[in-house]
């Protein structure tokens, strides 16, 4: 999620735009941390359905309703080889819809949607 702490420098470090010509690396309190590109960010939002692989309405103030509890996570190394094109939110198969009747995930089957990637050989 892109409030939550896995965004922060000293954890996954997973950032929602990454190009090719960044540093691979950035100076926080001066010390050198590792950036990387979360793709899935993307999704998050009204522009594509789902947007995001999970969800949840609680009472709570604070509570955005979708959560992308999935991710996936590419080094700078890996970049080039990531085919964006390929990445989804998994909502049906050939078993069952993954969808129910509100467009949320289908709890008989899964609490969340899977989703799917394409790295390159």
């Amino acid at each position: 999620m892109p409030y939550d702490r896995g965004g922060n420098a000293n954890a996954m470090h997973g950032l929602p735009v990454f190009d090719k010509r960044d540093r691979e690396t950035r100076s926080v309190s001066k010390t050198q941390y590792r950036k990387f590109y979360n793709p899935m960010w993307n999704f998050l939002g009204d522009f594509h359905y789902p947007p995001g692989t999970y969800y949840l309405s609680n009472s709570r103030m604070k509570t955005p309703m979708w959560y992308m509890l999935d991710q996936v996570v590419i080094s700078k190394d890996l970049l080039p080889l990531f085919v964006k094109e390929k990445l989804e939110i998994v909502t049906n198969c050939t078993y069952a819809n993954l969808v129910n009747t509100k467009g949320r995930p289908n709890k008989t089957i899964s609490d969340h949607f899977p989703i799917v990637c394409e790295i390159q050989e």
